[in-house]
């Protein structure tokens, strides 16, 4: 048995909340027989994805295929031109909950194709360690003979302090109520128009996330109830992998800061999307191994402080969260028959927004 502590940023997700959890449509039917193969193959090396939590840790259990795995033959066709809301409203609720493991893989068999919904409980990784494990199972099973893929990770997850996590297995949150999905197409052009037109009236150069995300923060705070407490928040995942040293590309787990901007609802409200952009990126930190050894240290100090259900990464009740998925490495989720031709995220919380790339779009999806 393998056996690995939590860290700080994964007590986050200790009860489970926030899955990460894809709909992949693949109109080229998918070799199940392969597939089956390749998962017991990659979950021994990808372990602390597809073993359990227990008493502050994840540990590994002998492979077992109904625990990972399960397949659904249906005599219809995948609806593939819905639109997301009716394909979150279908299929979000297609993993088992709770999972018997933290992975749980969903095969649907169609007459027009396979549908893969893979389900990563998020105390297990990060959205880099979900498709790094998909790319790798991707790889294995459209070619069986490649040994690439067969390379280690690195899954030690207490990179400073000797962080003990002292509470035990908690209990699964319930299933969110009905969130309304509200999709905002951006043109790419546009971003970048907006972004030549900051540059040249402050000399400041925010990025294209910068620009989406103050988006979402306007929007979201608009759709928000109630903001009597007078202030509203935007949390935004880092991934720190590139300039945190001692992990790398091969690290799996939650390579994440949560950086968090707190504005004044009076300012948010008479902010331009210029000006909100310009804050977001006058508050982004500098990253490094010193100042994440700072952030883990502060969190820690949280952790032994906080009850257990209020950490969280955002107050859904008071902000919100952005996570950019534009970038999704779609090129590597071959699974012999061809690259998916559809791809919507399942995962939805109050509050939140994914954004989505499209050819001449980015696409935000927000739930509140």
């Amino acid at each position: 048995m393998q056996r690995v502590m939590i860290s700080p940023v994964d007590t986050h997700f200790v009860n489970g909340s926030y899955p990460i959890e894809f709909l992949l449509y693949y109109p080229g039917r998918i070799d199940t027989d392969r597939l089956r193969s390749a998962l017991q193959r990659v979950s021994e090396i990808f372990w602390p994805l597809c073993g359990i939590y227990d008493k502050s840790a994840i540990r590994s259990l002998a492979y077992s295929e109904s625990d990972l795995i399960s397949f659904s033959d249906n005599d219809g066709a995948f609806a593939a031109e819905a639109d997301d809301t009716a394909v979150l409203k279908a299929y979000q609720h297609v993993a088992p909950h709770p999972m018997p493991r933290l992975f749980h893989l969903s095969v649907l068999q169609f007459s027009n194709g396979t549908v893969l919904i893979p389900t990563l409980n998020h105390l297990a990784g990060d959205g880099y360690s979900y498709f790094l494990f998909l790319s790798r199972l991707a790889a294995a099973t459209a070619d069986p003979g490649r040994k690439d893929g067969d390379s280690p990770v690195e899954t030690e997850r207490i990179l400073f302090n000797d962080f003990r996590f002292r509470s035990g297995k908690i209990a699964p949150p319930p299933r969110d109520g009905e969130c309304t999905i509200e999709v905002l197409p951006v043109r790419k052009a546009l971003i970048k128009q907006e972004i030549r037109a900051i540059r040249a009236e402050s000399g400041v150069t925010v990025s294209t996330n910068d620009m989406l995300a103050a988006r979402v923060f306007k929007e979201l705070f608009r759709k928000q109830p109630d903001c009597s407490f007078g202030e509203y928040s935007l949390t935004i995942p880092i991934d720190v992998r590139r300039q945190v040293k001692e992990m790398s590309g091969a690290f799996i787990g939650n390579g994440l800061m949560f950086h968090r901007l707190t504005v004044p609802a009076e300012q948010l409200q008479m902010s331009s999307l210029d000006e909100l952009a310009l804050m977001i990126r006058e508050s982004m930190p500098e990253i490094s191994s010193d100042t994440y050894r700072v952030y883990l240290s502060g969190l820690e100090q949280r952790i032994e402080r906080s009850p257990v259900h209020t950490l969280t990464p955002y107050d859904p009740d008071r902000g919100c969260l952005v996570t950019n998925l534009s970038l999704l490495p779609a090129g590597r989720l071959d699974f012999g028959s061809g690259r998916p031709e559809r791809i919507c995220t399942l995962t939805v919380g109050r509050h939140s927004a994914a954004i989505l790339g499209g050819d001449e779009h980015f696409i935000i999806r927000l739930a509140y």
